[in-house]
């Protein structure tokens, strides 16, 4: 449906939402697009870090020979991997500025938080030089 700036366009109440929705969307598409792709890059490092996060969860878990260990840091694993899990049962599945605005403002805190976290796990020594190895592999696809 082609319309002239200038013409008078006849539309049912029923039309003129979906009608206003599409010229909205072609107005503003190109500019949501780029966030969109950002907020999916985003989405999927979180989805990343949760995995590895895990990962070494299990990894500590494994070792019976070292209950100490894991228990002493099971409690920062549980908090990383609760945070993680909030920040991504939290995005929708279509932007919004509401959204938008309350991600900006409380990203700064919760990266904060788990970097804290994440630099107390990276200071787990264990006598077994294979399992340090495995950390440490975890520690560079993170970093």
């Amino acid at each position: 449906m082609e319309e002239n700036k200038n013409e008078v366009i006849k539309l049912t109440l029923d039309n003129f939402i979906p009608w206003l929705e599409t010229k909205f969307n072609q107005k503003y598409e190109p500019c949501l697009e780029s966030l969109k792709d950002r907020f999916v890059g985003i989405y999927t490092l979180i989805k990343l870090l949760m995995e590895k996060i895990m990962e070494m969860d299990n990894l500590l878990g494994e070792d019976s020979n070292e209950v100490n260990i894991y228990q002493a840091y099971k409690p920062l694993l549980d908090n990383m991997i609760r945070l993680l899990d909030i920040m991504m049962k939290e995005f929708p599945e279509c932007l919004d500025l509401e959204f938008v605005e309350y991600f900006l403002l409380s990203v700064q805190e919760r990266i904060q938080i788990f970097l804290a976290h994440l630099h107390q796990i990276f200071h787990i020594s264990h006598p077994d030089p294979n399992f340090n190895m495995k950390i440490s592999k975890i520690h560079d696809v993170i970093s």
